[in-house]
């Protein structure tokens, strides 16, 4: 249970730190880059012992999906939250874990309760209502918005089913080389995109994605440690209804978002995310779009 308590706190400072640093006008092609070589070098400190050692063939596949599905759903995240704020974008992030627990009833034997049952069908449900934007009536935008979701939500998914089919397929022995495989993957892919974009890097950068990937890896070894000591179908739900309750709060209370159908709340408001005016003013927002767009 401390494990559980313990990666609901990086999970929800995760997502805290990357929004502020969006709200900051941080350059998040470079924050992700630093924060996925942060966490490659320090997995690979502490996976030190090991190298030169046989791997399993489950490690490699399951650290390989993990860190493609990472970087991934993190460039979709960035444009979520500019287009939609952090409540829907971290929503939509957290009730990817749909398929994780999907695959722990299906591969691991876990078997859910009536009430968690309830719970995978509501997630089902909600899929929809988070595409649904006022103002945007057409069909094809309506279109392209679920798209974006259903994308968002697969990429997400994709990295806790990852981490559940480690948990199931591969050694616990292996858990730090699993973290290093998925995190240098991670950080290849992203520093391709930095370096594309062709954009600078600031001190503010280096320090947003330092924290973020000391949080990350953070994050990563915690929900190892939590699905070895519990079963997924509770590990899953528990993280992600108690950080959606978190960050929703903290979208309203530090970044002044508003709920869905409220006055100047995301479906009112285009593409400022439920962001009041003045966050939309900083001048390296466009910017950062248009280095974001290059790779999503």
């Amino acid at each position: 249970m401390n494990y559980l308590i313990l990666n609901l706190v990086f999970v929800c400072g995760f997502s805290l730190i990357t929004k502020q640093s969006q709200v900051a006008g941080r350059n998040m092609l470079a924050v992700g880059a630093i924060n996925y070589i942060v966490a490659a070098v320090a997995s690979a400190i502490a996976a030190a012992p090991q190298l030169g050692a046989p791997v399993s063939q489950a490690t490699w596949i399951t650290g390989i999906v993990c860190g493609v599905t990472y970087v991934t759903s993190f460039w979709l995240m960035m444009r979520g939250l500019r287009r939609n704020g952090i409540s829907v974008t971290w929503s939509t992030v957290r009730l990817s874990v749909f398929m994780s627990v999907l695959f722990s009833i299906l591969y691991a034997g876990e078997r859910p309760g009536a009430l968690q049952i309830v719970g995978m069908a509501a997630v089902l449900l909600a899929l929809p209502l988070l595409s649904m934007r006022e103002g945007e009536g057409t069909r094809g935008a309506l279109l392209a918005e679920g798209l974006f979701i259903g994308l968002l939500f697969l990429s997400a998914g994709g990295t806790n089913l990852a981490a559940k089919a480690f948990d199931v397929w591969g050694p616990e022995s292996e858990r730090s080389i699993y973290a290093l495989v998925l995190f240098v993957v991670a950080a290849l892919m992203s520093t391709a995109g930095l370096w594309r974009s062709g954009s600078r890097i600031s001190l503010g950068d280096v320090w947003a994605g330092l924290a973020l990937g000391l949080v990350n890896l953070g994050a990563t070894q915690t929900l190892l440690l939590a699905l070895n000591a519990l079963p997924g179908i509770v590990v899953f739900p528990v993280t992600s209804a108690a950080s959606i309750i978190v960050t929703s709060l903290a979208g309203m209370a530090l970044w002044r978002e508003k709920l869905a159908g409220e006055p100047g709340g995301h479906r009112d408001c285009g593409g400022s995310g439920g962001i009041d005016q003045p966050v939309r003013g900083i001048g390296s927002e466009h910017r950062i779009a248009r280095m974001e767009a290059t790779w999503l």
